[in-house]
């Protein structure tokens, strides 16, 4: 028993400082998202506070769930068996916070595909899936009274893990194939979509991959509180993703202007008319997962 609550209580505390930790690294790249990107659409700044917000939410939840356990509660070994309502409240922040960022990426495939009404369509009804599972998972869960850790209803766990992992992948697949259609015979645009579809790789399939791990975790540990502690860290690697291809357009720039005028003409939240870092004006209106056209001016003629 003693051996089960240490296991309990140090997943609980590792849980809490990896997601203090991408806490950190979240507002970061906030502070220099807003500071390298003032001209950005309105609605893409609005939308980055408001997960901003979402996340401090979350890091709350984790902080008071640690609280609970290892000082309010910690002579009850038996509550280190049962979720707390801040758990939930975790899904639930984690679920709309997944739901803003896909609805990002899907406004980006609604542009580059040449606003494909099918592919967007897959994109959105996999999304309003995850949520309607996770949604239900919560509430059902809400209402079970059990001592088992999160075992109201493992198969809606899994189908949620196993439905978010997949909308995850569809839309990094989707992102990768249209920018690789826009290839062209230039060797420096080439360049930078071979770049762009390895940073959609390394964000897009990463969150993918971490939930699989989440899925392997519950199934091997279900009654343990290891999976809560992983899953902390979710939505903060998700927005943390995000933050990273929208900041990484800085490092684009500096590439993409070292003596050549490159247009990006893409998506309606960039940053238009925006000082390249070797002085020449282009037009931005784009990020690192998109890119529908591009006009390069050799020597800046």
């Amino acid at each position: 028993m003693f051996a089960q609550i240490q296991l309990s209580l140090g997943a609980i505390y590792l849980g809490n400082l990896a997601a203090a930790i991408f806490y950190g690294v979240t507002c970061v790249q906030t502070f220099t998202y807003y500071q390298l990107f003032e001209r950005d659409r309105l609605t893409l700044k609005l939308a980055v506070f408001f997960l901003w917000i979402l996340d401090t939410l979350q890091m709350a939840m984790v902080s008071y769930t640690v609280y609970i356990y290892a000082v309010s509660d910690w002579n009850n070994p038996v509550d280190l068996g049962v979720p707390l309502w801040t758990f939930w409240a975790q899904v639930l922040i984690t679920t709309i916070s997944d739901f803003v960022i896909r609805c990002i990426y899907g406004t980006r495939i609604w542009i580059l595909g040449n606003k494909n009404v099918y592919l967007t369509t897959a994109i959105v009804l996999s999304t309003l899936f995850v949520v309607a599972i996770t949604f239900t998972l919560v509430i059902k869960s809400l209402l079970i009274t059990s001592d088992a850790y999160l075992n109201p209803s493992p198969r809606l766990l899994y189908l949620s893990l196993g439905s978010s992992a997949v909308a995850d992948i569809i839309i990094a697949s989707t992102l990768c194939v249209l920018l690789f259609r826009n290839r062209t015979h230039i060797r420096k645009t080439n360049s930078l979509l071979n770049t762009l579809i390895l940073y959609t790789i390394c964000t897009g399939m990463l969150t993918g991959l971490y939930t699989i791990v989440l899925i392997v975790v519950y199934a091997s540990l279900p009654k343990h509180a290891i999976f809560s502690a992983l899953f902390a860290s979710f939505s903060k690697m998700y927005f943390n993703a995000l933050l990273a291809s929208l900041n990484a357009r800085h490092k684009l720039r500096e590439i993409a202007c070292n003596g050549d005028t490159i247009v990006f003409d893409t998506l309606r939240f960039g940053s238009p008319g925006i000082p390249s870092p070797s002085g020449k004006v282009y037009k931005d209106e784009t990020d690192t997962r998109t890119s529908e056209h591009f006009a390069i001016d050799i020597g800046g003629q």
